[in-house]
């Protein structure tokens, strides 16, 4: 019955696909998975042009209008090529005035390890939870004439956390002291995952067993609006703002999704992009709520300008709003919001961002965030918190392909992310499945790594459109003692004020991660347009080294090598 079941669903899908008419609506967003970035970027740096907007993902029209600051008569084959195919996927005209899209992926993937003891999360994996494919997707993407545009989608693959994983009550934590300012350290109702039935296991298909697998589901859900300068989404989606490699500091696309409200306007010299993201603040674990009434909202206003076509810079102020009443005046976005001066309910960071095109095919850029400076007028009391990056991008046509090299630095201060009221710390809940806890799993919004870190990154990677992709990528990360459960406060209580004024890495304890990849995918020649085939595969090979600054306690070596092999089927 179930065979049965599975074949008319397919046979149904086929069908809606084969009668749906192709097209898309310019409100429509365009996923972050999709290569239109990584080719608009070549592009840009081909032509000697400051990358377009990094506030990503872009509608339809938004990707239209960047295509209208190049010039097609100043290109090559190549890029001429991949000019031809942005439009064809983004702006595929209809007579209709309906968009209906149906689409299914089939994913089949294994996953194998060398290192089951030391290596048992998902965090320990380069490629973990947040980047894995599950095994069947299917989603349906529907357009009504140019100004609207909704997509859902469903899987079928194994849930970040099982009833079979070890997980146990967060305050049973060594040192334990509370999660920043989003969980007390007087909670007992919490629950966190120390040892996964699945990402411990020295081989893994992506077939779930069906008590083990992912119910908290949708990953993308999608309602947008929008016209041919503007567009309003309503989102579980992920979101990037910002051109980095390594990882952005105000928003990235490393956390697996984020619900947000967004309205962005752009033409082709400014950009202003207000976002209002909602959290989870409820951190019980059991059916019961021990919620306490108050919300977490984040409040975020961007603009990005390009006075000439060689330089683009941005800057944003975020402010992270929790109190238990909604006042609408707060999301007036012209409004500075540093100046909404009540530590309780508020925290501002802000960001600054530049893009500079330095020759064809290279390009130069940096970003600095500020969580905490000291004014001359203000207390030192509490420590300075503030990241930076900068990097270089190189891309050039060589024979039938793209070279790509990125080399980028980033550095983050102990503090960042962290305060005693309200900071940048974010959870989302994971079921069980079959016990049905509720497991938590903490992130930040912005740097993957957080505070405390010092990240250098190369990356070589040699693309043929449509044919196959391959990636080199070296990373050295260090680390100092400063995560989610160490206090920000040198008494230990992170309802102090964060006063830890210490360089990174901070503490005795520092921890030496070096992790060397390989990724490719070679695209199977197709039959049919609307069918799309291609197999891939990864090689990280992970080594940590923990060792002590006052040398008293010996070195702890861990190594993992860590191998994906898939291929995926869309039909769509």
């Amino acid at each position: 019955m179930k065979v049965r079941s599975l074949f008319l669903f397919l046979a149904l899908v086929l069908c809606v696909a084969c009668l749906s008419p192709l097209g898309a609506s310019r409100a429509e967003i365009v996923p972050l998975s999709s290569s239109v970035y990584d080719d608009m970027v070549f592009l840009f740096r081909s032509q000697n042009l400051a990358v377009p907007s990094q506030a990503k993902p872009w509608s339809i029209a938004e990707v239209s209008m960047m295509l209208s600051l190049l010039n097609p008569r100043e290109m090559n084959a190549l890029e001429s090529s991949i000019f031809t195919d942005i439009i064809s996927k983004t702006e595929r005209n209809i007579a209709c005035s309906y968009v209906l899209t149906p689409g299914l992926s089939i994913t089949p993937e294994i996953y194998a390890h060398s290192n089951e003891a030391d290596f048992t999360v998902d965090t320990d994996w380069v490629n973990g939870f947040d980047s894995r494919n599950p095994f069947a997707k299917a989603w349906l993407e529907i357009g009504i004439s140019d100004f609207l545009y909704t997509y859902g989608e469903l899987s079928y693959g194994w849930g970040r956390v099982t009833y079979k994983d070890t997980v146990v009550e967060i305050n049973t934590v060594d040192h334990w002291s509370g999660v920043g300012a989003i969980v007390p350290k007087s909670t007992s109702h919490t629950l966190i995952q120390t040892h996964s039935a699945i990402y411990s296991r020295p081989v893994l298909f992506n077939f779930p067993d069906i008590t083990m697998l992912e119910i908290d589901i949708p990953r993308r859900a999608v309602l947008a609006l929008g016209g041919s300068h503007w567009f309003a989404t309503l989102s579980r989606d992920k979101i990037d703002w910002g051109g980095s490699h390594i990882g952005n500091f105000v928003l990235d696309s490393h956390v697996d999704y984020q619900d947000y409200f967004r309205f962005k306007a752009f033409s082709d010299k400014l950009s202003l992009d207000i976002v209002t993201m909602f959290f989870e603040t409820d951190y019980n674990s059991a059916n019961s709520s021990i919620f306490d009434g108050e919300m977490q909202l984040f409040l975020t206003h961007r603009l990005e300008y390009r006075p000439v076509p060689r330089l683009s810079f941005a800057i944003s102020e975020n402010v992270m709003y929790r109190t238990p009443s909604l006042e609408l005046r707060y999301f007036n976005p012209a409004f500075i919001f540093h100046n909404l001066n009540n530590s309780r309910m508020f925290n501002a960071i802000a960001h600054a961002e530049v893009d500079i095109a330095v020759a064809n095919g290279l390009g130069l850029y940096g970003q600095f965030v500020l969580d905490q400076a000291t004014a001359p007028t203000e207390s030192a009391s509490q420590a300075p918190a503030w990241g930076a990056s900068i990097g270089a991008d190189f891309r050039k046509v060589v024979g039938y392909g793209i070279l790509s090299t990125n080399i980028e630095f980033a550095y983050t201060t102990p503090m960042l992310y962290r305060r005693n009221h309200v900071d940048f710390l974010m959870f989302h809940k994971y079921s069980t499945n079959k016990t049905y806890k509720r497991v938590l799993v903490f992130d930040y919004i912005g740097f993957p790594y957080g505070g405390d870190a010092q990240v250098l990154q190369l990356e070589v990677g040699y693309d043929r459109p449509s044919v196959f992709s391959a990636r080199i990528r070296l990373q050295a990360r260090r680390h100092g003692e400063m995560d989610f459960y160490e206090s920000h406060n040198s008494g230990g209580s992170n309802e102090g004020i964060p006063n830890i004024k210490d360089k990174t890495p901070y503490g005795n304890e520092v921890t030496d991660t070096c992790i060397a990849s390989l990724y490719g995918r070679y695209w199977l020649p197709m039959f049919w347009r609307r069918l799309e085939s291609s197999i891939h595969a990864r090689l990280d090979i992970v080594g940590i080294h923990i060792w002590t600054k006052d040398g008293l306690s010996s070195a702890t070596e861990k190594a993992d090598v860590q191998f994906t092999l898939g291929m995926t089927l869309t039909l769509r």
